[in-house]
């Protein structure tokens, strides 16, 4: 339901996913985007890979995977 939409990274720390499931966090940090883990047991997937270091930075393009919904970084 949510395909095609966007969502505009305002805040210092944006939460995604399903609580109770797996949640992540978008940071804006020295002018970069991190991706860390706020609960779940699994690390989220990047590019179809889990990534092995926390947190992450995000680059322009990145497929990101929470509980299983796939979304696209990208930058303005």
């Amino acid at each position: 339901p949510g395909a095609g939409q966007t969502l505009d990274l305002t805040r210092p720390v944006t939460s995604l996913g399903k609580p109770g499931i797996q949640v992540a966090a978008i940071s804006l940090r020295d002018g970069r985007y991190y991706l860390g883990l706020v609960e779940g047991t699994e690390l989220p997937l990047i590019n179809g890979s889990e990534i092995t270091t926390l947190p992450y930075q995000l680059r322009a393009r990145d497929i990101i995977s929470i509980a299983g919904i796939p979304l696209e970084f990208s930058l303005k």
